[in-house]
């Protein structure tokens, strides 16, 4: 069971690492059409990448 967790754990830094990577990639493009329309994707990568960030220095 713990190496389960510890799977899940795992599993979970890597999709809030992509979706801090993807989050960016749709602030990129928005900024392109309307630069207005970036500020919320630019956020949410931040906090994503935040979250991922203060998980990793919790679990060290």
């Amino acid at each position: 069971m713990e190496i389960l967790k510890t799977l899940f754990a795992e599993a979970m830094d890597n999709v809030l690492v992509a979706g801090s990577f993807i989050f960016l990639f749709i602030a990129f493009i928005a900024a392109i059409v309307e630069p207005g329309a970036a500020l919320l994707p630019f956020v949410l990568a931040i906090a994503c990448y935040l979250v991922a960030y203060f998980k990793d220095q919790k679990d060290q």
